[in-house]
């Protein structure tokens, strides 16, 4: 996160520049970087949420063990 907003400053000021397509260029990718930061903290978890399939508690324990109680402790 640190380091987007890092270039997203550095292509701000590229943007300040007083050629203008050195000043288009520093603005367009300084908003890309943010919609690329955008995605990757709000898009990508919701999308690896819907396509991950939840644990069950059936499925931590294999049907074949059997569980016994521990021994009392004297």
């Amino acid at each position: 996160m640190l380091s987007a907003a890092t270039s997203i400053l550095g292509f701000l000021v590229m943007a300040l520049a007083p050629t203008p397509i050195f000043a288009t260029f520093g603005a367009l990718t300084a908003v890309m970087i943010g919609f690329a930061l955008l995605a990757s903290l709000v898009v990508l978890p919701t999308i690896l949420l819907l396509v991950t399939r939840p644990i069950s508690d059936e499925a931590a324990v294999p049907a074949s063990i059997e569980l016994e109680p521990a021994p009392p402790v004297a």
